[in-house]
């Protein structure tokens, strides 16, 4: 099955799960691999993110939508991975020592566009989370 649009991406069916390109459920595996090895956590994948200020949503308007629309992204891949902390000891010795867990959200990409750079910045912006970008 082909993309509408002017993606030309085979969509690829894992786990019963639909993924828009080959790149993205190759991803799966990977993560899905990682979790199971007990270095990430909470894997999960296409969550729909509301982009709000101030707890006012932010709204998209056109023709079709003169009130606005609300606006959203939806990320590929967001999970948990241990965090580390670099503790240097009197004698000088570091120390790599395993901290809480932090949030990444991931965005898989094959072609990069400005609008999706644009939808990316505004999304860090509004949730202080940066978003990896896995080529």
């Amino acid at each position: 099955m082909k993309n509408t649009g002017n993606r030309n991406f085979t969509k690829v069916t894992i786990d019963n799960i639909v993924f828009d390109s080959t790149r993205e459920g190759m991803r799966y595996k990977e993560l899905k691999t990682l979790q199971q090895a007990g270095i990430i956590r909470n894997l999960a994948w296409h969550t729909k993110h509301q982009l709000e200020l101030n707890d006012r949503p932010l709204l998209i308007r056109s023709e079709r939508y003169p009130n606005g629309r609300k606006s959203s992204w939806t990320d590929d891949f967001s999970y948990e991975v241990r965090a580390t902390v670099e503790v240097v000891a009197f004698d000088g010795v570091v120390d790599h020592r395993k901290a809480g867990w932090e949030r990444v959200v991931e965005d898989v990409k094959g072609r990069d566009t400005y609008e999706e750079r644009f939808k990316r910045g505004v999304f860090e912006l509004l949730t202080g989370i940066q978003i990896t970008v896995v080529h």
